[in-house]
């Protein structure tokens, strides 16, 4: 149903007043996009589920190309933005929602109507051009002529230190990923077409299912309620079949968080090893023993701790050190991410990281295995924090063990797949010295 003139002017007011939330949200308090968002709902409770949809794409959309919308918006505003000083006009915050839509290119509706509101026109054929060509256009309907190239949609600081396609696919979200546990693959998939929701699945990954545009609420499903099925991106499913945890092991996941590689090392044993999942943080072990009732694992023990291994702490067959980390491999799906940190963040992480090698590295049996992964493309989080902790560490090398995608001789280091559409993690598999 098409929305009337009335309800479209509405809706688009909504839009700017959320855009304005995040963004002062953003860089006064670098707080992320989503919180900023839940935060504005629940002061604009008229903001319905249609709403929602469009504001949280549209903002979105804003937040991938804020490389090119910073640039489009001038010095003088982005340095007051950006330094938390001011905000942006509304008639500014307008615009730059009108480049957003002309950018995304997917809602012609919606990018018709901010033009009809902001009082410029669309220019022909827009959503059909290559995005670098659409953006240029509608700065040209905004009358502030200029090109656009894909690096700029990266801060320049972080160009040089992440892979070459990196800013090339920023402006898409990946899809999102489900993990089916072993005891609903016969049913789940069939469950999911008949509630509409449609599913890409992989040979390579019988246990994934990628879920481009969810029609429903999965959370309300029966295999989601009985725990038949979790959402988990494919990398991090990945980084679980890299540790290749085996029957009845003991598994020790220090920096666990909500717990989604705890439950697939559980999965992953059949059920019959013990994982022992700790964090500093009580409130999110709270999630991770909810989910874990959810999908009746027996065999996961949660611990909060202060950093460090706590007393009587018995050697495990693998500890898996899921590092804090700059979130640079996530930042499709947190684009605020490139926007809210320094390049000397990087740094920051890469101490904490190795520090929590050092703390955690005695928790491995001799002949067990340390598996250390980041959710970061920078290699000064990965390859080089590996590297200094086994400078220090010579009871551990890098394990040679056959690479668990292909069969080929492994070097120790996780190398995904090409051609899937998910988040970026990094691993290297460490055996400890008998």
């Amino acid at each position: 149903m098409e929305l009337s003139e009335r309800k479209i002017a509405a809706q688009f007011q909504l839009l700017v007043g959320a855009a304005e939330t995040v963004l002062a949200g953003m860089f006064g308090r670098k707080a992320p996009a989503d919180r900023e968002l839940a935060a504005f709902y629940r002061t604009n409770r008229q903001c319905g589920s249609r709403d929602r949809a469009f504001i949280n794409r549209t903002v979105y959309t804003l937040l991938r190309h804020w490389g090119w919308a910073r640039k489009l918006a001038g010095e003088r505003l982005v340095s007051e933005l950006e330094t938390g000083k001011a905000l942006p006009s509304e008639r500014d915050v307008s615009a730059l929602l009108f480049f957003a839509l002309a950018c995304g290119g997917n809602d012609r509706e919606s990018l018709s109507s901010a033009a009809r509101i902001i009082g410029v026109q669309v220019p022909g054929g827009l959503t059909a051009l290559p995005r670098e060509t659409r953006a240029a256009a509608a700065a040209g309907a905004l009358d502030i002529p200029m090109t656009f190239r894909e690096e700029e949609l990266l801060p320049e600081w972080a160009r040089p230190l992440l892979p070459a396609d990196f800013a090339r696919r920023m402006p898409e979200r990946p899809p999102m990923w489900l993990r089916i546990n072993r005891n609903g693959q016969d049913h789940v998939l069939e469950e999911l077409a008949a509630a509409g929701v449609a599913v890409e699945t992989f040979p390579e990954f019988p246990e994934a299912a990628a879920v481009s545009a969810p029609s429903v609420n999965l959370a309300v499903l029966p295999c989601f309620q009985k725990g038949e099925v979790e959402v988990q991106d494919l990398a991090s499913q990945c980084i679980v079949r890299f540790c290749a945890p085996r029957r009845k092991e003991r598994w020790f996941d220090p920096c666990a968080g909500a717990g989604g590689k705890t439950l697939a090392i559980a999965e992953a044993m059949g059920r019959t090893g013990t994982v022992v999942a700790g964090d500093v943080r009580e409130r999110i072990l709270l999630e991770l023993r909810r989910r874990a009732r959810r999908s009746g694992y027996p065999d996961i023990v949660t611990r909060c701790h202060d950093g460090r291994p706590w007393r009587g702490l018995k050697p495990f067959d693998g500890v898996l050190i899921d590092a804090p980390c700059s979130c640079s491999g996530v930042w499709r799906r947190a684009p605020w991410g490139p926007w809210t940190m320094e390049e000397a963040d990087i740094a920051k992480y890469a101490e904490k990281q190795t520090g929590i090698l050092h703390s955690f590295s005695p928790c491995v049996k001799p002949g067990g295995v340390l598996v250390y992964a980041t959710c970061s493309a920078f290699r000064q989080e990965n390859e080089e924090v590996v590297e200094r902790f086994l400078g220090a560490h010579p009871d551990f090398v890098l394990s040679r063990a056959p690479d668990p995608f292909t069969g080929a001789p492994g070097d120790g280091f996780m190398h995904m797949p090409e051609g899937f559409d998910c988040d970026i993690m990094f691993a290297a598999k460490m055996e400890r010295k008998k």
